[in-house]
């Protein structure tokens, strides 16, 4: 399925609209709400309005649209040195789960996950940057927390930054499973 924005050339009148439709044979058309009613000052001009099949669906400004579209998964490759770098951890009896940190690479409706990019490792020695090695400036990845996470470590992590009283309010909402 290809979904297709083009927006209406003001240069073609309604009738060559309709033919380009025609032509297309598109399996749905979305438009604005003003070109599938005729004007209201004349409505007897049906000519001044799209014409095509399937009728147009029609949308006012700042509509939420629910198009009938089937949604389906896309096939997404990983490198092989991503999938080294997993380590899934079991949930559940049969059930396995690993977090991933990538960047999706997309390109001629081909999906590839890869590692993030390294963070570039200051040189020791260099005064100036140079014009030539400017690197974009890329933040360290945190690592991410799944499964169970152990209380006690989580609230010596939290002490760092809260006080003991709102601590004490914290220590309430916590719950262990």
């Amino acid at each position: 399925m290809k979904c297709i924005y083009c927006p209406i050339d003001t240069r073609l009148n309604f009738i060559q609209v309709s033919k380009l439709l025609k032509e297309v044979q598109p399996l749905h058309v979305v438009c604005p709400e003003q070109y599938t009613q005729p004007p209201p000052t004349q409505s007897h001009r049906t000519d001044l309005m799209v014409d095509c099949l399937p009728p147009p669906m029609s949308y006012r400004r700042a509509e939420v649209l629910t198009l009938p579209f089937k949604r389906r998964y896309e096939k997404i490759e990983i490198t092989p040195e991503l999938a080294d770098s997993l380590v899934p951890t079991e949930m559940k009896p049969g059930i396995s789960l690993a977090t991933v940190s990538a960047v999706l690479h997309t390109k001629d409706n081909k999906h590839v996950l890869q590692l993030p990019p390294k963070l570039p490792q200051p040189q020791p020695g260099k005064k100036r940057k140079r014009v030539t090695d400017d690197v974009p400036e890329l933040k360290p990845t945190k690592p991410l927390l799944s499964g169970s996470i152990p209380v006690d470590q989580l609230v010596q992590t939290l002490e760092k930054w809260i006080r003991g009283t709102e601590l004490l309010c914290l220590k309430a909402y916590i719950v262990d499973n």
